[in-house]
């Protein structure tokens, strides 16, 4: 077996040591967005649960958007409800996403 220079050794580490770095720097870079990290709820959170929510640091708050809730009748618009959930997620640092989900019988019957 032929003997290696300690300065051989060396110059063929340089380029594992570079391929690592750049190994390393691409995988914390590939973290998704704490956007892509979310919660839903089936129920309105009380204002003590969104907090407690929020604590775990969720980048959306998913709500159910039910059609039928919010145009009873047609014409007839009622936001109240989704305000809430809305305001709640909003004041605690999460993204408001809703999930639209139904219709009402005058759209489907």
């Amino acid at each position: 077996m032929a003997h290696v220079k300690p300065t051989a050794r060396l110059v063929a580490l340089v380029p594992v040591l570079a391929v690592l770095t750049v190994a390393f720097a691409a995988s914390a870079e590939a973290r998704a967005p704490r956007s892509f990290f979310g919660i839903q709820a089936w129920t309105t959170p009380s204002k003590s649960e969104f907090r407690t929510i929020a604590s775990a640091r969720p980048g959306t708050y998913r709500f159910t958007l039910l059609w039928s809730v919010v145009e009873f009748q047609k014409g007839a618009r009622n936001w109240g409800p989704m305000d809430e959930e809305v305001r709640g997620a909003a004041h605690n640092g999460m993204t408001p996403f809703p999930v639209l989900l139904g219709s009402p019988r005058f759209a489907a019957p």
